[in-house]
This record gives structure tokens, C-alpha cells and sequence, in this order.
């Protein structure tokens, strides 16, 4: 894989063809996703069918990270969401910007706050696929 093929996908909703990754290459996705808790089934529909959002091309660590630094929040030992409690509207400017990134206030307001994500959310599809070329 190739940083040109990174480029391809790291466009919201941007897809792969079936003729940019050799059969090995495909392996080797296929297996570094399901160490991250994704399905073959997910993974082919996904990278190849439906793209991704753009807070997962990012993944939750990211995402958290560079809010917190825009908004001066010390990131402590405390959960992500349960720190923003400290700080008045917080959570609103969250659910626009999750917003902006492909997730709806709602589910937003949600995930946040039974932190519970799957570790390729956590980690973010780039991430995942700079791992791979370096396999």
C-alpha cells in the first residue's frame, strides 16, 4: 500500500477500487482490522463500498485530543466527557463539531457518554492503514 492509496481513502466517504490492493495487501487489511475488532464483512463494505466519516479517519483519541487542545482543556485522569462537565458548554461545542465530522448529535451524545468504542474507532483509519505500510 502506498501513500497515494492513503490519500484515496482519506476523503469522507472516499472508497478503494478492487484493483488497488493485491490480494496480500488485502490479506494484511483484513487482518489488522480484525485485530482492531472489525469483521471481514465490515471491512470489505467499508473500505470498499461506503468509506468512512471523517471522525473515523481520525479516530476518537485524535479527535478528543485536538478538542481539547483548540479548547484549552486539560486533559486529565478523568473521562473525556465527564471533563467537559467542568467546563460550561462544552458538550454543545462537541455535538457541532462531531456534527461536523459525520456524527449525529444524538448518537454523539451517546457514545461519548457510555464510552464505549471499538478499538479501530479509538485508533482511526489512517492510523490503522500508516501501521499497515509499515508491515
Amino acid at each position: 500500500m502506498t501513500k497515494e492509496l492513503i490519500e484515496k481513502i482519506n476523503a469522507p466517504k472516499g472508497v478503494f477500487s478492487s484493483n488497488d490492493l493485491s490480494v496480500d495487501e488485502k490479506k494484511v487489511l483484513y487482518s489488522i482490522m480484525l485485530s482492531y475488532n472489525a469483521t471481514n464483512g465490515f471491512t470489505y463494505d467499508r473500505f470498499f463500498k461506503e468509506g468512512f466519516d471523517e471522525w473515523e479517519l481520525k479516530g476518537i483519541n485524535m479527535v478528543t485530543d485536538q478538542f481539547c487542545k483548540k479548547n484549552n482543556i486539560d486533559k486529565s485522569d478523568v473521562p473525556f466527557f465527564t471533563l467537559l462537565d467542568e467546563y460550561a458548554g462544552m458538550k454543545e461545542k462537541l455535538y457541532i463539531e462531531m456534527g461536523l465530522m459525520g456524527m449525529c448529535r444524538n448518537t454523539a451524545r451517546k457514545r461519548f457518554a457510555a464510552d464505549d468504542w471499538k478499538a479501530w474507532e479509538r485508533k482511526g483509519i489512517l492510523s490503522i492503514l500508516e501501521e499497515m505500510i509499515e508491515q
